[in-house]
């Protein structure tokens, strides 16, 4: 899955500067997103082996791991630096040497790095097709199933979370942090106009129609960086089509990309478009200039993630009254689902130098205590639910972990099941679905023909 994700927020400079463009850009468009105990080497062959641990130097001798992350933001970095010096403190003879690498050369030499004798034993990489999967595959990654119950993973991780970072049935990754979409509101406007949070498509449109009697855009969508119509048509997919039938149809090849339940979905999000619901200029927009036609009371809704909404709120409109909701059912009889999931996880490398003291460290990261540090200095939604409260998070943030411990069901964006060529074809050609230049159907054929030729090409 593509970081593009963990979306670049504004500064406050750049917000106010770039307040003065946003109604210019949209008017031009209208005309043309407690450590864990040590790991047992006589349990499942899955674990390193009692002659691997053998020969690796003990945890009582000094012992080496490497630690690698993205995380380069100064709250990010500071987190992570507390929690590995705190690990150290408990175990003196085990030094972590953090290797911090900014995303885009990352996503580039992690490929190879995770295979080298030189490359990490804890690393970060995005779940899904593109990253994680294939290295499962290739056998570079350690499978971390047995581990779940030893650790306590099924007990302290999210029930999605856990589910969704599996492949073919095994944990190669551990959820690092977890995001939801959902239709984020302007509270205020909405009150001043006397409008209430739509729970069916009826009302929506009631809403949409009244806002824009009122000179409002109803919703605004920036797709500049094509991440964003990703996540909304994954919210769709999955309210006409479910979860299941979503991760049947992407990763196996059960149904085709074209089938009706997607077709529907698609011609729904085209539907609103048509009807002025959105705000013009979808593709000419980035997720930040989006931003601001909500934060300035230009458009009085915006689909987004929940952690980038919140911390961009904060940076440039810290009294803005923000709350959400989710995105309507659209029939009483498909199961409901919400959009989100898990936008990265830590994996172990297959050759890790020393696997007693990799594993511990790792069973460390995932400890509430050191997932409280995180959720407080970096502002992310932990996996480890009992690390997420008002007290460590924003309330929003808080109210949104809450309910994703309630909602039915969560569908991963289905970027997750495609791979990189399938990937770039769903996003490229989603631009023009949103722009009403592509009928959903002739987009949802070529998607299938192009999966099924990326199908019969050798894999690397």
């Amino acid at each position: 899955m593509s970081s593009g994700y963990q979306n670049r927020n504004l500064t406050r400079r750049e917000f106010l500067h770039r307040i003065t463009l946003a109604g210019g850009l949209a008017l031009a468009a209208a005309c043309t997103q407690a450590p864990p105990a040590a790991p047992n080497p006589t349990a499942p062959s899955a674990k390193p082996t009692a002659a691997q641990l053998a020969t690796a130097p003990a945890v009582g001798k000094e012992t080496v791991v490497h630690f690698w992350h993205i995380f380069t933001d100064e709250k990010g970095r500071a987190a992570y630096d507390e929690v590995v010096a705190n690990f150290q403190k408990a175990n003196p003879n085990i030094s972590v040497k953090v290797n911090l690498v900014a995303t885009e050369p990352y996503k580039t030499m992690i490929r190879s790095a995770v295979s080298s004798p030189d490359g990490p034993d804890v690393f970060y990489i995005w779940p899904g097709g593109s990253y994680l999967d294939p290295m499962a595959e290739a056998g570079a990654v350690l499978d971390l199933t047995p581990y779940i119950t030893e650790f306590g993973w099924d007990k302290t991780i999210n029930k999605f979370a856990l589910e969704q970072v599996k492949y073919k049935g095994r944990l190669y990754g551990v959820p690092n942090n977890l995001e939801k979409n959902q239709m984020w509101y302007n509270v205020k406007l909405f009150k001043d106009h006397g409008l209430e949070p739509p729970k069916t498509w009826e009302e929506f449109d009631s809403v949409a129609q009244d806002l824009k009697k009122k000179g409002i855009h109803p919703v605004v969508l920036g797709n500049k960086e094509r991440w964003t119509a990703g996540h909304f048509a994954t919210a769709m997919l999955g309210l006409y089509a479910g979860r299941k039938y979503i991760a049947e149809v992407a990763p196996e090849g059960k149904d085709l990309y074209d089938n009706q339940k997607f077709v529907s979905a698609l011609n729904h999000i085209q539907e609103l478009i048509r009807k002025g619901h959105y705000a013009p200029g979808i593709n000419a927009m980035d997720n930040a200039e989006a931003e601001i036609l909500f934060f300035t009371g230009k458009a009085a809704m915006h689909f987004a993630l929940a952690t980038g909404e919140v911390r961009s709120m904060l940076t440039n409109a810290p009294t803005f009254q923000l709350d959400f909701f989710n995105l309507p059912p659209v029939s009483k009889d498909q199961p409901y689902t919400v959009c989100g999931g898990v936008t990265g996880t830590w994996a172990v490398a297959k050759n890790t130098r020393n696997p007693e003291a990799t594993l511990k460290f790792l069973g460390y990261l995932m400890d509430v205590d050191a997932q409280k540090i995180i959720v407080k200095a970096a502002g992310r939604i932990s996996p480890v639910t009992a690390a997420v409260t008002p007290e460590t998070i924003h309330p929003i943030l808080a109210k949104v972990t809450d309910d994703i411990g309630k909602v039915p069901d969560m569908t991963k964006w289905i970027e997750y099941y495609m791979s990189p060529a399938v990937n770039d074809a769903w996003l490229n050609g989603l631009q023009g679905v949103v722009d009403l230049s592509t009928p959903a159907e002739k987009f949802l054929a070529q998607l299938e023909n192009i999966r099924q030729e990326d199908a019969k090409k050798p894999k690397s």
